[in-house]
């Protein structure tokens, strides 16, 4: 596209227009955008304003007129829009006419628009002994403009007053100058126009008012009442109703549509039922092959016992550790809605890819290449969904009142009754159909689920509210750390040594310096903000928003060492009922099942704990938790202490009993690994029970830790700690067995943890190794806990 040069009228700067473009504006449009000096131009506002001018000399030049033209052609691209011609500015919109509306689009503005006539034509009724009306026929523009388009310029509440009553005590001098007439009408609609013009109070119902004053002789015993009367007045009865409105939307959330969210309409516990239903669907996918994954791996794909539980904790861990990355996907760029369409597409591809590679039912290294393909893919769903699908639930609560913060935390201990429903299905008929019909069967029923729950989450679009990203929390965590650093490392390499002449100047920069922080290292990024760069430096709610981040730390290390010892639920633990009698009378239980006992109490705990212990609590308490978030997580903590007594407890009982089978009979200990042991699979629901118990303490307690205290703008990175806890649980439990493999294996002796055959572990001094850490980190969260300072409202 060619461009004809012209000459500025005068050398002046470029007028900041050129920022109001959007990225699609070509390198050859803001070369044209740079020949138009800012004194011909005043201001061109993103709602296609007309160009406003100092002179009516400078508009008629035609040099100013073909970059008018050119500048007009360069905005309508840059807002992805085509200038119509003529004739198409005849037509309808395509592009609107495009848009899907809602009734809800014409039901809000029209209700509005109702309620206004309504209240002003009552007090027509009260004012007319007066002469007073305020039904005027420019109100009914003004309820077109507040209530249909109101961002737009004209609908700013200053340009609606200014231009109302200037407008309107214009008209009454206009008809007390020149009387009633052409000359009057037009002195006062040109005085008006120009008024809105040097005013900036661009309003047009306006310049209606004078107009109708001068025509109207039942206004004109008003006189300058006339600028109250009914202009000012009844604009005032629209700006409340329209206000009203505006309190009725959510700030900072939208909807599924990028809409404002409402209140009353968006949100809620309606919405949030559609997540507990979901996450039903999303867990019976995942934990359907997660419990019974260590089984196929070490039976139909030849992985021994210790490499099929370190392979099941590798895909755990990632899947749990994955969930990072859904948090902070949704707190930077996208919503938790589409983080979850996203992950779940992920899920069901994986999952089918598991299905295909099952049926097959190879261990050829093509078919295990396949497997970690199936198995990995669905780990990155399942972290994003981990990530997205708990904070979009707990968004949809009004934090700012107890009944809201109270429907949160019920909703995160329904939280984990979903998850145990979802996981019930999973270790009864879906194990049950993997032990019986075939592993494909298994994952066809997790490929099904995963599938149905995408509907059923789309179905509650209507109810959500979503939060608004704010822009990546990592990089705010980065900015005030290197700020820091930085203002440390300039302080004490500084030449420009600053003295106190007096004492009481060192006393005071000393009191300056207290007042801007409590003396942490991340201070220093405030009160050396003069030292930093410009793109260092930092406002003091980033310093405040690390500060809590990091204050949050200590304890989410602190669960670290419990969900290791969840680990064995779905490693050891299954491998250890496999070699035990597994019937209850004339039905045989597949060791897979075992969960089905931590799931039970899980279900019955849960509710029990919402609608009788917690409310129990807060009338002893007299507070609004009754039981705070970090005693949920320490009472976790000592029940997985507990449960690991008990393991080894049950585990040194079994050994007993493989030592009478092996000296009673011919059979050596390796073919007694093949037969059940006379030993019921019970013994091993104690761990369970107990496991379950700490997982709901604590696993709940963490994710409103985690969201009640984190900073709004990185809440769903915050809740993903909860389950990069579990991720690095299942880690840490695979590089325990590795460690401890190693340094029993030092001296020729046999390493505890390691062969074919589980007869031969010594699992039970495992467990115990496991009791006594769990001891030790108990004691490291106490002395967290105890000087943990709650930023949210808690006893």
């Amino acid at each position: 596209m060619s461009t004809v040069p012209v000459k500025p009228l005068t050398p002046v700067g470029l007028h900041p227009i050129r920022r109001n473009l959007t990225s699609t504006t070509t390198l050859k449009s803001q070369a044209m955008l740079t020949a138009v000096p800012s004194k011909h131009i005043i201001g061109l506002s993103t709602y296609n304003r007309c160009f406003e001018f100092k002179s009516w000399s400078q508009m008629r030049n035609p040099a100013f007129l073909s970059h008018r033209r050119r500048v007009s052609t360069v905005v309508a691209s840059a807002g992805n829009m085509t200038a119509p011609s003529s004739w198409e500015s005849w037509m309808p919109d395509k592009k609107a006419a495009a848009t899907t509306l809602l009734l809800s689009d014409a039901i809000w503005p029209a209700a509005g628009a109702f309620a206004a006539m309504a209240i002003m034509g009552r007090m027509d009724q009260m004012l007319s002994p007066k002469g007073i009306t305020m039904s005027v026929a420019p109100l009914g523009a003004v309820c077109a403009i507040l209530f249909t388009t109101p961002s737009a310029p004209a609908a700013r509440k200053y340009n609606i007053f200014l231009a109302q009553i200037a407008c309107a005590a214009i008209g009454v001098v206009a008809f007390s100058v020149f009387g009633p007439g052409w000359l009057a009408r037009s002195v006062a609609l040109a005085a008006s126009i120009a008024f809105m013009v040097i005013a900036r109070a661009n309003h047009p119902p306006a310049a209606s008012l004078p107009l109708m004053f001068i025509d109207g002789a039942k206004f004109h015993h008003l006189n300058l009442w006339y600028a109250l009367f009914p202009g000012a007045a009844a604009c005032v009865i629209l700006c409340l109703l329209d206000e009203a409105n505006r309190l009725s939307v959510w700030n900072g959330y939208v909807d599924w549509r990028n809409r404002p969210a409402l209140r009353g309409y968006h949100g809620g516990m309606l919405a949030a039922s559609f997540v507990l239903v979901v996450e039903v669907l999303e867990n019976l996918a995942f934990l359907a092959n997660a419990s019974n994954l260590v089984l196929y791996l070490s039976t139909k794909m030849g992985f021994s016992p210790s490499g099929a539980a370190n392979a099941v904790t590798a895909f755990m861990g990632t899947a749990f550790f994955l969930a990072l990355l859904g948090g902070f996907l949704a707190d930077a760029f996208f919503t938790t809605f589409h983080i979850y369409l996203v992950s779940a597409a992920i899920e069901f591809l994986g999952l089918l890819v598991l299905t295909v590679q099952a049926h097959e039912h190879s261990t050829e290294p093509w078919a295990r290449v396949v497997l970690y393909v199936g198995l990995y893919l669905v780990a990155l769903g399942v972290g994003g969904i981990k990530g997205s699908l708990p904070p979009h639930g707990a968004e949809q609560f009004d934090e700012t009142t107890p009944t809201g913060r109270r429907q949160r935390s019920f909703f995160f201990n329904y939280f984990i009754f979903s998850l145990s429903c979802g996981a019930l299905i999973a270790v009864t008929v879906v194990v049950w159909l993997e032990d019986n019909k075939g592993w494909s069967y298994g994952f066809g029923v997790s490929t099904a689920a995963i599938l149905i729950s995408v509907p059923v989450f789309l179905a509650g679009s209507r109810f959500y509210r979503l939060k608004v990203p704010s822009g990546s929390p990592i990089t705010t965590m980065f900015k005030v750390l290197t700020a820091a650093l930085y203002a440390t490392f300039k302080k004490r390499t500084s030449r420009n040594v600053v003295t106190c002449h007096t004492r009481n100047e060192c006393n005071d920069n000393i009191a300056k310096g207290n007042a801007e922080g409590d003396g942490s290292f991340l201070d220093e990024a405030l009160r050396e903000r003069e030292l930093l760069p410009g793109p260092l430096r930092c406002t003091e709610e980033q310093v405040k928003d690390v500060k809590i981040v990091i204050k949050t730390l200590p304890i989410f290390m602190s669960t670290i060492m419990l969900n290791c010892c969840l680990a064995q639920l779905s490693t050891f633990s299954i491998q250890q009922a496999s070699t035990m009698n597994t019937k209850l009378g004339s039905l045989t239980v597949p060791p897979a099942a075992l969960p089905v006992f931590p799931v039970v109490f899980t279900m019955i705990l849960a509710p029990t704990y919402n609608h009788f212990l917690l409310p129990l609590a807060r009338k002893t308490t007299k507070t609004e938790t009754g039981v705070t978030h970090l005693q949920r997580i320490g009472t976790g903590l000592v029940l997985s202490v507990v449960a690991m007594a008990v393991a080894a407890l049950v585990e040194t009982k079994r050994k007993l009993v493989v030592k009478e089978v092996t000296c009673c009979s011919s059979n050596n200990v390796s073919s007694s690994y093949s037969s059940p042991l006379p030993i019921t699979f019970l013994w091993i629901a104690l761990q369970y029970v107990f496991l379950g118990s700490a997982d709901l303490f604590t696993l709940a307690g963490m994710m409103e830790f985690f969201f009640t205290e984190a900073p709004s703008t990185m809440r769903s990175l915050a809740t993903s700690l909860s389950w990069t806890s579990l991720a690095m649980g299942y880690y840490l439990s695979s590089v325990l067995v590795s460690a401890v493999n190693f340094v029993t294996g030092l001296n020729q002796h046999n390493p505890w943890l390691l062969g074919k055959n589980l007869n031969e572990y010594h699992l039970e001094r495992f467990y115990w190794l496991m009791c006594v850490l769990s001891g030790i980190n108990f004691l490291h969260y106490l002395f967290w806990a105890r000087r943990y300072a709650y930023r949210s409202n808690q006893s």
